[in-house]
């Protein structure tokens, strides 16, 4: 801080102690400059005009309860309230007015002038903020970047590797579903890693990541499944690790992140209450993959699909669907869905299933799918 500069001066005259009274000692501080008035402002000290007590040509002396004292050269006796404006005038024989210089401000005042440009600091960019236009409006979440891909892909349990990945060039297909994590997750992640992806990305491969959470309340097999209490937090949890798991294997965030969800009866009253928990668990699965900026998938059977998408205005749904049917056709038109148009241009087909497949001398245990995804 420079000491010529105002707030210096200010700082410099509030912080010296008072001078004796006999002494016409000097801060340069002009009552009638913004300095003054600031000071002025932050120490008013309030004067009857019963209150003057002695005047001298140095002095002008406050009553005891005041207990501080102004300096004055002139031959005007000037007393200030320290209000812009409010100045009190007492005549005085011999003094003068020509030369009105506070010469003391009380050292107490010094936090209160401190206290005051910081809580102008904090006050003014908050004030600004509530009175701008947008300031009434929430901000949407961002969208995750478009992603597009049309053509064939394929699955395994275990991830191939780079030199597989390579060689299997020769073949029609250019993406692959991979298991990134889940609690009911059977595949391991064999040659999976940040590594890997990158390197199979630059082979031209698309890396679609798959998470195997939870299964309904009624699922058939062993494993740990929705508890229909607490199905949305669940969903929510389930679809929070599965963006930490893909990000730690460095997939895009536009690239969709499929949920495997396991086929399981839907009829009855168990069904229906099952069902009912899927619904909840996959809506929040979808919404909160929505908030983390990430296109949401879904993979289920097409026996299950049209129940637990049956209507659309109760659940959030996926940006992809994609249904195994094991009918061994290898189209790019949605094979089996519910009775709406939502994802005629992003879905995906597995039409073949735990079948062995052979390019170029490597052979693979796969599932074999068709994809269509068109996202904006």
């Amino acid at each position: 801080m420079r000491a010529d500069s105002g707030f210096g001066r200010i700082i410099g005259a509030l912080s010296r102690p008072a001078p004796p009274s006999t002494s016409p000692f000097r801060y340069g501080i002009r009552r009638n400059s913004a300095s003054g008035r600031l000071v002025g402002a932050l120490a008013r000290v309030p004067l009857n005009r019963d209150d003057m007590v002695t005047a001298n040509r140095t002095t002008a002396t406050l009553p005891r309860h005041h207990d501080q004292q102004y300096y004055f050269s002139g031959s005007e006796q000037d007393i200030v309230d320290f209000g812009i404006g409010a100045t009190k005038r007492r005549r005085a024989t011999g003094l003068d007015t020509r030369r009105n210089r506070v010469r003391y401000a009380p050292v107490i005042i010094m936090p209160l002038v401190i206290l005051a440009f910081i809580t102008a600091a904090h006050l003014i960019p908050l004030l600004i903020r509530q009175s701008s236009p947008e300031s009434s409006h929430p901000v949407a979440p961002s969208k995750p970047a478009p992603f597009s891909f049309t053509g064939y892909a394929f699955d395994t349990c275990t991830t191939p590797s780079v030199t597989t990945m390579r060689n299997w060039l020769s073949s029609p297909y250019r993406a692959i579903f991979v298991y990134v994590g889940g609690v009911n997750s059977a595949c391991t992640y064999g040659n999976l890693s940040a590594s890997w992806v990158r390197a199979v990305r630059k082979l031209g491969w698309t890396v679609f990541p798959v998470y195997v959470g939870p299964e309904a309340p009624n699922w058939d097999f062993p494993g740990t499944k929705i508890d229909s209490r607490h199905a949305s937090a669940e969903g929510m949890i389930a679809a929070q690790n599965a963006v930490s798991d893909a990000r730690l294997m460095g997939i895009p965030s536009n690239v969709p992140i499929f949920y495997d969800l396991e086929g399981f009866p839907d009829s009855g009253a168990d069904g229906r209450a099952s069902l009912n928990a899927v619904r909840e668990f996959i809506s929040t699965w979808d919404s909160t993959l929505e908030r983390e900026h990430t296109h949401s998938g879904v993979a289920t059977s097409c026996d299950n699909a049209p129940d637990v998408f049956a209507d659309p205005a109760e659940i959030t749904l996926p940006d992809v669907l994609f249904v195994s049917l094991w009918n061994n056709r290898a189209t790019f038109s949605l094979d089996c869905a519910p009775t709406n148009d939502s994802w005629s241009n992003a879905h995906v087909n597995q039409y073949k299933g735990d079948t062995v497949v052979t390019f170029d001398g490597i052979t693979l245990n796969a599932d074999l799918d068709t994809v269509k995804i068109k996202l904006k």
